[in-house]
């Protein structure tokens, strides 16, 4: 069932087939949904559980020193820190048309949630790393692909809770380069955890819509290239004048 149906039903607590946790629909802005969560079809509900419409603080300090007066209580918690990166190589064919391609991996059976969905190269920032070298440790576990982190470029920081997968600030970084052909993926179960990636490829933007994207990043594919390559992925691909 879609998601409006559901919500003109009155159902509250609801997900998306294939998702660890259900979510209040309170917390959701419908405006600002990708398409392929707006119009799927395997949404589903459970009324017998209730879901607050708060978020998560999944980080805190506690105090464990046994002789502190206040041994166990939690000082204060927070939100956790990830990182996305958006990677795109450009070709020039020979007719004279431009390729766009972004890098992406499969999620495994491995992973907590939306296995056998695609997605950007993500994870957690670690504890003593800078934003780009998370991203580029991420992007080489999980697709076998090294890239410097002076190459890597801030694009936006998605502190909204109700767009942030678990409630996480999320940092995302890009890099874009052209390219005769594209770069191979080295890949390994040595990158990364066994279980967290299926398969890992270069994706053409113009088939982007043919996959099932993880964390809305469908739409921050698309937001990018129209806002960094002034290319418009929809129907038809369009270009800015």
């Amino acid at each position: 069932m879609d998601i409006k149906t559901l919500i003109e039903q009155g159902h509250k607590t609801i997900k998306r087939k294939g998702w660890s946790k259900y979510i209040n629909v309170d917390t959701m802005d419908i405006d600002k949904m990708s398409s392929d969560d707006l119009f799927a079809k395997d949404w589903e509900y459970n009324d017998e559980i209730t879901v607050k419409p708060t978020f998560e603080k999944n980080w805190c300090y506690k105090i464990t020193d046994p002789n502190h007066p206040k041994c166990g209580t939690t000082l204060w918690s927070g939100r956790n820190c990830a990182v996305t990166g958006i990677v795109i190589r450009h070709i020039l064919n020979d007719n004279g048309v431009s390729d766009y391609y972004v890098l992406a991996n499969l999620r495994g059976p491995g992973t907590p949630d939306y296995q056998g969905y695609w997605n950007l190269p993500c994870g957690f920032l670690e504890a003593d790393e800078t934003g780009e070298e998370g991203v580029c440790r991420e992007m080489f576990e999980e697709c076998g692909y090294e890239v410097l982190p002076r190459q890597m470029e801030l694009y936006n920081v998605e502190t909204d809770p109700r767009f942030c997968n678990n409630g996480n600030v999320t940092i995302r970084y890009y890099n874009i380069e052209p390219c005769n052909k594209l770069p191979e993926l080295n890949y390994t179960i040595i990158n990364g955890e066994e279980g967290e990636v299926e398969s890992v490829k270069w994706i053409n933007i113009r088939d982007i819509k043919d996959y099932k994207w993880a964390f809305n990043h469908k739409k921050l594919i698309t937001d990018f290239m129209w806002s960094k390559c002034g290319i418009y992925i929809g129907d038809v691909i369009m270009k800015k004048l």
